[in-house]
């Protein structure tokens, strides 16, 4: 285990080290992780003092905290990128140990509470698990109700985690699976750019 402890005042003297740089982008500060919710006192203090500042702020999370932690964070948040992994939620279940329940209402909570923070929707597709046509059939309609929506993004699954699980002395369950196909991915991404919701297209990571 490794790591630094900092405090707020410490991380945005930080990003203000870059700040030209910002101004001249449009960019700023993202929070990620982990899961960033499970520390919401802190990000939504970080955030908010950035936004104080003048630095964007964004958030990425799976989107599985309690409202609470949500609402907190979000309110100083310019952009949310959230995480979709499956739309059945016994599947769900079934490969994270977590039904999708939770999930799905806080980001419909996300958009009615903070309309006009933009959302950005992403899925990564992992063979075996979230790269059926019906998954992403049924995400792409669940993204119908979120008017908020900006984007809707589609990542191929990589194993850049693995040299952390070796590091933290766990094992790494997906060692031997392989990333989606450039054919797989194309054929996703067509029922999403068909769809006409957000913004949609294919990331790279």
């Amino acid at each position: 285990m490794f790591g630094e402890q900092h405090t707020v005042d410490n991380v945005v003297r930080m990003v203000e080290e870059d700040g030209v740089f910002y101004s001249r982008s449009g960019g700023g500060i993202t929070v990620s992780g982990g899961e960033p919710l499970f520390q919401s006192k802190f990000v939504s203090e970080l955030l908010r003092t950035c936004r104080e500042r003048g630095i964007n702020t964004a958030v990425e999370t799976s989107g599985y905290a309690k409202w609470d932690d949500v609402e907190k964070v979000c309110a100083y948040a310019d952009l949310i990128m959230y995480d979709i992994k499956h739309i059945d939620p016994k599947k769900h279940k079934a490969f994270t140990g977590v039904t999708n329940k939770l999930i799905l209402e806080n980001i419909k909570k996300i958009s009615c509470r903070f309309p006009s923070t933009p959302i950005i929707a992403r899925t990564v597709i992992v063979p075996g698990f979230t790269d059926s046509e019906d998954n992403i059939k049924g995400i792409v309609e669940f993204l119908r109700e979120i008017t908020s929506l900006k984007q809707y993004v589609l990542l191929p699954y990589h194993g850049f985690g693995e040299p952390k699980y070796c590091q933290l002395g766990r094992s790494y369950p997906l060692t031997k699976l392989v990333p989606p196909s450039e054919e797989r991915m194309e054929a996703l991404m067509k029922i999403v750019r068909e769809s006409s919701i957000g913004k949609s297209e294919r990331a790279t990571p």
